[in-house]
């Protein structure tokens, strides 16, 4: 048999609902160690699924890095990414735009952008003032 609430008792019973409601928001905002280490592996999955890898190493979506005498650049598009050289570098490490000459130290440095991201880099001998004209 279901026995009335009195009136009287209502607000007391309000208070334990309450208190109860409470604790269950408190157990919960609690950090659960074993899902603070899931969620983390499941963010380190997603960030290493969307990294570039480059010879071994993992770059973040816009992270720039050297590689030999040039200045790559990694980007995510759908599904993949790409990496693509974006100057060319210098024997003391001065970086050269794409399709642009600079001369440093005596040489004469070129860096000619190529199709699918690419480039060629060369450099010769500035020896145009050391000429002698006859």
């Amino acid at each position: 048999m279901i026995k009335a609430l009195r009136t009287t008792n209502l607000p007391h019973l309000i208070k334990d609902i309450s208190n109860t409601f409470e604790k269950i928001e408190s157990h919960r905002r609690k950090a659960n160690p074993l899902m603070m280490n899931r969620y983390f592996l499941l963010l380190l999955f997603i960030e290493i699924a969307f990294a570039c890898d480059f010879q071994g190493k993992h770059y973040k979506d816009g992270e720039t890095f050297k590689m030999k005498n040039f200045m790559m650049r990694c980007r995510h598009y759908d599904g993949g990414y790409t990496t693509n050289v974006i100057a060319c570098l210098t024997v003391s490490g001065t970086q050269i735009a794409l399709n642009t000459t600079y001369t440093e130290d005596g040489r004469q440095y070129t860096c000619q952008a190529t199709l699918g991201g690419g480039a060629n880099f060369g450099w010769n001998l500035d020896v145009g003032d050391n000429v002698d004209e006859e």
